[in-house]
């Protein structure tokens, strides 16, 4: 089930009844500090059944709800209900049952949950609940405490009767439980229980333990509590609707503020012996967890099969690295950092390899790699989880630098393909500008609280968070907006387009809206940044007309811009309106291999001698992409990767100089784009 949408009454510095509308895959929370992001996240949090409402999270903004007593937060999360998601969450649905195509999940302050938009029929149906094997947890772990506590006891003499009474008293409720037929077991049976235990624990306090038994108890009464918690966590909802309770996602909140970076030394032994929630062993815990190994396979006798063993760890971890990390790659044969894993004796020993053959312990480089590797590996671990999760994150990245954020982005968006994912962040490169309506933003208005806008770019538009999407977007537009705009996929798209209409408009005047300022040509950040860079110029005295190329991205691109009503039909124009066929080409292919060659000799002072010829090129769409590929694949000595911008001013140069330079068969396919890029613009 998808979220669709959380309405937040009376939760902190929020409104008191905010609205967020969630997106089905990422949603982007943005706006000045203290303007209540990270609130947002943690009433999301809170929803979580094993999260208590707190007297700070009353309403801080309704003194008439306050003095009512009506100041509770309340939170209701709408989630999307698929024919798919009700098969699976009731197996077989009767008949004269009537479903709905979202629910509405209630928690009061009280941490009770109410579900609305079931037919009583499927609401009927509940769920049983897992009694015996919490039952038998605890038995298990009780007389595991009495046994130890007993045994000390006849070593030294002392008297241990209440402590047995106590034990004994435990196991009596327990076993007198021999079916839940309702949520009453849990108050009757669990929270004596807990009383019992606290008993326990002065007993046994006061009795003169070696460190060794009084660790050994610690750690029985830890796995007791947490056997109690894991089965309330799965038991905590009324009978009613108890399946769907199952069926909802957990809300995990990543930490961004990591407090411990992955060290390059790790005692095996001191491993074992920390509890498993230490924060020093939390990223040593995420790296065997993505490396798949366990402390058994480090301390393999067989040298060969430990090495072996090492190598297949080492390259799955480098592998996931390699995708979302670019910094320091030069090319794209090699992957910018490797990791190396080695045994010295009971010490794991974790190096880091980059492409430059620097060779050293994490803790030696960057503190932004630091964060990077230590939070990504604990978000793999996370993620790699098949439990049902919603992603909450708070400012990740901010030790990153620009690419490194990009980076972390384009993994936000592979996870969030099959887990929501909701963050805030003040980064521009972690707006996600290949889809607006991720984007949300907060403001904070004095006596009101933190507003949540939903709707940034229509009607709750707002100047303050358009800057920050104009910030990721890389738009150094002016204000107000140009009545006439043509987006384009990136500068040097924007370059061609002007040098050739100032060309040709010598002979055509009809051109020259396209180079004269009348028509403002706005460069988009690439293909995907599309959407973003024309919903952030959509206005209603605006008309806009976009240029795409005729490759795969810009078929795909075209469709989705129409698709999603950024644009109409009308206003899409493609490359190929300037052939006959419907084969692939963009902007390039109508400058030909003859002129962009000149350019690239210009841009890069590559002797006149190299000559780049058709059938030289990798195959591919577009002359521009293949060209690009013939740089990065070494086809130019000295040059290891091709800037189309610099190639673009280098033409533009040789334009200039002789614009004869542009043929007649160039001439006619930039007319036919011109006259269908004018005509979408009503010129």
């Amino acid at each position: 089930m998808l979220l669709s949408r959380a309405i937040i009454h009376n939760y902190g510095c929020l409104e008191p009844d905010a609205v967020l509308d969630v997106h089905p895959h990422l949603t982007c929370l943005t706006g000045a500090t203290e303007s209540g992001k990270s609130r947002l996240l943690m009433a999301l949090h809170s929803f979580n059944s094993d999260h208590n409402y707190g007297k700070a999270d009353r309403c801080s903004f309704d003194e008439e709800r306050r003095k009512a007593g009506k100041d509770d937060p309340v939170i209701t999360l709408i989630f999307a209900v698929s024919e798919s998601d009700k098969r699976t969450i009731f197996k077989e649905i009767p008949p004269e049952a009537k479903t709905e195509g979202e629910i509405h999940v209630t928690k009061a302050f009280s941490g009770k949950y109410t579900v609305r938009g079931l037919d009583e029929h499927l609401q009927a149906q509940p769920r049983p609940a897992d009694v015996g094997g919490l039952r038998d947890d605890l038995l298990g772990q009780i007389a595991r405490l009495r046994r130890s506590v007993v045994r000390h006891a006849r070593e030294t003499g002392q008297d241990t009767t209440a402590f047995a009474a106590a034990v004994d008293e435990a196991r009596r409720r327990l076993l007198e439980k021999q079916e839940a037929d309702n949520m009453a077991w849990a108050f009757d049976a669990v929270r004596p229980v807990f009383g019992n235990l606290g008993l326990l624990s002065d007993e046994t306090a006061s009795i003169d333990l070696d460190k060794a038994r009084r660790r050994f108890a610690d750690r029985i009464m830890k796995q007791l509590t947490r056997s109690v918690d894991e089965w309330g966590r799965k038991n905590v909802a009324n009978r009613k609707g108890s399946r769907i309770m199952d069926a909802l996602p957990r809300f995990e909140f990543v930490e961004s503020e990591v407090k411990y970076f992955l060290q390059g030394e790790v005692d095996l032994g001191e491993f074992e012996r920390a509890e498993a929630t230490d924060p020093r062993f939390l990223p040593a815990r995420s790296l065997l967890r993505a490396a798949g190994l366990t402390v058994e396979e480090l301390r393999i006798r067989d040298r060969e099969e430990r090495l072996d063993t090492l190598d297949r760890a080492s390259s799955r971890i480098t592998r996931a690295l390699a995708q979302v990390w670019s910094q320091g790659s030069r090319s794209h044969r090699f992957p910018p950092v490797s990791i190396d894993l080695e045994m010295d004796g009971d010490t794991l020993l974790i190096r880091v390899l980059t492409e430059g053959g620097h060779r050293g312990f994490p803790e030696s480089r960057s503190k932004g790699f630091q964060w990077f590797l230590t939070f990504y590996l604990t978000f793999l671990g996370q993620t790699s989880s098949q439990a049902k999760q919603v992603l909450l994150l708070d400012e990740p990245g901010i030790h990153l630098h620009p690419a490194g954020q990009r980076d972390l982005l384009r993994e936000l968006r592979r996870i969030s393909q099959n887990t929501q994912v909701v963050y805030a962040t003040h980064s521009a490169e972690l707006i996600d500008v290949s889809e607006p309506k991720s984007w949300r933003l907060l403001e904070f208005a004095p006596e009101r609280g933190s507003l949540i806008l939903n709707d940034l770019l229509g009607e709750q538009w707002n100047r303050r968070g358009l800057d920050a999407i104009g910030a990721a977007l890389g738009s150094t537009m002016d204000w107000p907006y140009w009545p006439l705009m043509l987006v384009v996929e990136g500068p040097a798209d924007k370059l061609y387009i002007e040098t050739v209409a100032r060309i040709m408009g010598r002979e055509e005047p009809r051109y020259a809206p396209l180079f004269n300022g009348e028509v403002h040509v706005m460069a988009s950040k690439g293909v995907s940044a599309m959407e973003g860079q024309v919903a952030y110029c959509t206005r209603p005295d605006v008309t806009i007309a976009a240029l795409l190329d005729s490759d795969s991205p810009g078929d795909s691109k075209a469709k989705k811009l129409v698709a999603d009503g950024y644009l109409p039909k009308e206003a899409v124009i493609q490359v190929n309106v300037a052939y006959d066929s419907k084969n692939k080409h963009d902007v390039e292919d109508i400058l030909g291999l003859p002129l962009l060659s000149a350019g690239i000799r210009r841009a890069y002072h590559v002797p006149a001698a190299i000559e780049i010829h058709q059938e030289g090129l990798p195959k591919g769409e577009g002359l521009g992409g293949r060209l690009k590929k013939f740089v990065a694949d070494g086809g130019l000595p000295g040059v290891e990767d091709l800037n189309k911008w610099e190639v673009a001013r280098a033409v533009q140069e040789i334009l200039a100089g002789d614009p004869a330079k542009l043929t007649q068969d160039c001439r006619t396919r930039f007319a036919k784009i011109f006259a269908a890029l004018l005509d979408a613009l009503g010129k």
